[in-house]
């Protein structure tokens, strides 16, 4: 519960409305149950009936600022006011704890000062650190003032055991008795709260951090999975230029083949041809002839067209060529 004069956001206004329904229902429950035990002890004649009936109004009025206390912490919107009137209704109840005390005896219903230890304990862990010293502090001063007005008459005494009389040493010994609990419970319950309190937020900031964690593994996963991605896609390109360079080595070395055919047929036309003397013909690497336009062609792919020079038109065609001429 901050104390800075700011606007309580809607969730945690809904929040402690929630604590307070709680709280408030316990509170009624215990109430209920002095009561009963207040009725019960009325009925076997335990108490009296100014004991019952100052019980039965006290009961009343802490059952009373119930729906009040809500309907009120419904409506208040700001930090500093929410807890003020939080204080303010702990107040309230620490008197109706306190007349419930006095129509008991008042110093002789010390038994029920636990009571008080209950509230400073639940605003200990409810409330900031300084709440429950604050409780107790006013708890001891009800209690103190109870004491003191009964032990001047200015409040008459209720005693239950009508021979209950202790000194002035012994009741300021009950009161510095119940006055030290109270703030030693304050304490315990205010250091318990803060350890509490601190492991609250280290365990947020811990949160917090794995939350962070998170978002850098789930950020780091994703630029693995588009590394990753991208290393696929670079090695299938790799994979192509790989293909592309044995097709083209391949091709390269068919190539070197055929230069290499075609440089052997050349350096055979090159050399030597065994040729007939009277028809020509050309004799093959296996011994046979043959015509000397099937060789060349066979080793060259060079294509022949037949045609007849003039000198041999002149000389076996001399008509034509006189035809011609």
């Amino acid at each position: 519960m901050n104390v800075t004069d700011n606007v309580l956001p809607d969730a945690i206004r809904a929040k402690l409305f929630k604590n307070h329904v709680q709280g408030a229902i316990v509170r009624s429950v215990a109430s209920l149950i002095m009561w009963l035990f207040a009725l019960f002890a009325f009925w076997v004649d335990e108490i009296k009936t100014s004991h019952f009936i100052g019980i039965s109004c006290s009961v009343l009025f802490l059952a009373l600022i119930i729906p009040l206390a809500l309907f009120i912490f419904k409506r208040i919107a700001r930090n500093k006011a929410y807890a003020n009137f939080s204080i303010f209704i702990n107040m309230l109840e620490v008197i109706g704890y306190t007349v419930i005390i006095y129509s008991l005896g008042g110093i002789e219903a010390t038994y029920l000062t636990p009571i008080y230890a209950a509230l400073i304990t639940y605003q200990g862990v409810m409330a900031p650190q300084k709440v429950p010293f604050l409780i107790a502090s006013f708890c001891a001063f009800a209690f103190g003032s109870v004491v003191v007005l009964e032990g001047l008459g200015i409040i008459p005494s209720l005693n239950v055991d009508p021979h209950f009389d202790p000194s002035v040493a012994s009741q300021l010994i009950y009161v510095s008795v119940v006055i030290g609990l109270l703030f030693i419970v304050a304490y315990i319950s205010s250091f318990t709260a803060g350890i509490l309190k601190q492991g609250r937020g280290r365990l947020r900031q811990q949160n917090k951090e794995l939350e962070e964690k998170a978002i850098q593994l789930e950020n780091s996963r994703r630029e693995l999975n588009e590394a990753h991605d991208g290393l696929e896609t670079m090695v299938a390109k790799l994979h192509s230029e790989i293909a592309e360079r044995k097709q083209a080595e391949e091709e390269r070395e068919k190539l070197i083949n055929e230069l290499k055919k075609v440089l052997k047929e050349i350096k055979t036309l090159r050399g030597i041809l065994p040729v007939c003397s009277f028809c020509k013909k050309i004799r093959n690497d296996k011994g046979y002839f043959e015509q000397i336009e099937s060789y060349i062609h066979k080793h060259t792919g060079v294509d022949f067209s037949h045609t007849i020079c003039v000198q041999c038109m002149k000389e076996h065609y001399p008509e034509e060529y006189e035809t011609g001429a």
